[in-house]
């Protein structure tokens, strides 16, 4: 319903809508709200990525290139969003990334992908010269409206393999450098776990933890399962509409 209102007037639109006096059609008009909404926010996250790279150029420009004009940035943009520097350092990543790719940054301001979408194309093209980046650039851009995460990855994935396959595997080479272990208390006496590492060395150790988990559930007592007191009888169609 709202996908050929421009951007520009979007937000007025949806929020005007009298959703309303449309009961009748099963709630599709919010559904399409939800999709307009979408467009909102991916157009604003891919110009908070071109703001983010036009203030890199002009740093850059009054400051000399090598300088701390991007830490300066990270910080300034983690204040600005009111988030970690990690999470500013990712946005300003993505947002340098896309200013060597301009028309998939179109694609991603139009709405025609995610942020997380963007993001794994700038990593995935990360090795390549800039001779490569603009054919790939030219290439991706008109295919990857609409593509999922995965179809867009695999795509992209590909075609960097064509352009330079060095490039590729100095990709593979750097993700299996990039090892770490992280702990997330989650309260209550409990902890999340991540880790991140070569795929066969994660597997095997996630292998040896489940075995671990396994044998523990086998050495605990059975436990008993209390159905709750709502559950205890059936109750008939008749019975729930009088009450």
């Amino acid at each position: 319903m709202f996908e050929n209102i421009p951007l520009t007037s979007l937000l007025e639109a949806v929020e005007g809508h009298d959703y309303g006096a449309e009961l009748g059609d099963m709630g599709a008009t919010r559904i399409d709200a939800v999709a307009a909404y979408e467009r909102l926010i991916r157009a604003a996250q891919a110009g908070q990525a071109a703001q983010i790279s036009a203030l890199t150029i002009e740093r850059q420009a009054l400051l000399g290139v090598g300088s701390a004009a991007d830490l300066s940035i990270i910080g300034e943009v983690a204040m600005a969003r009111n988030v970690s520097l990690s999470a500013a350092s990712a946005q300003y990543e993505l947002a340098m990334g896309l200013a060597a790719l301009p028309l998939v940054a179109d694609v991603f301001a139009a709405g025609g992908v995610s942020e997380y979408t963007a993001k794994s194309i700038v990593r995935e093209a990360a090795n390549l010269t800039d001779h490569d980046l603009t054919k790939l650039d030219a290439l991706l851009a008109p295919r990857i409206s609409g593509l999922s995460y995965r179809k867009a990855t695999d795509m992209v994935r590909r075609m960097v393999i064509r352009l330079d396959a060095d490039a590729a595997r100095q990709r593979v080479e750097k993700k299996r450098a990039d090892q770490r272990v992280d702990m997330f208390p989650d309260g209550d006496g409990v902890a999340t776990l991540c880790v991140r590492g070569p795929a066969e060395q994660i597997t095997a150790a996630y292998q040896a933890l489940e075995a671990w988990a396994h044998g523990l559930h086998s050495t605990e007592p059975p436990r008993r399962v209390r159905r709750p007191d709502f559950l205890a009888q059936p109750v008939g169609v008749s019975s729930f509409l009088a009450a």
